[in-house]
């Protein structure tokens, strides 16, 4: 659990929501919520795989980040990095 609050307030850097409204703080917290399942779903992965140690979590991201989907004509859906 004590990893789950630092890697909330460290590295989704979300320790403060100088939010007013409940519902606003209820969506905000959703967003963290499953910023952190996706966060923890990747590291697992990684460790999974053997590649905990030469592949970071943000460096997963920012190569997904790359990602977007084509939609050819006939309907054919491929996935291509974008430069």
């Amino acid at each position: 659990m004590e990893q789950v609050f630092d890697t909330m307030k460290g590295d989704l850097e979300s320790d403060k929501t100088y939010l007013r409204e409940n519902e606003k703080v209820k969506g905000f917290f959703f967003i963290v919520f499953m910023a952190l399942r996706i966060r923890f779903r990747i590291l697992k992965i990684l460790k999974d795989h053997g590649l905990l140690g030469k592949v970071s979590v943000n460096e997963v991201l920012m190569e997904l980040s790359k990602m977007e989907k084509i939609v050819k004509k006939d309907g054919k859906e491929y996935l291509a990095a974008v430069p």
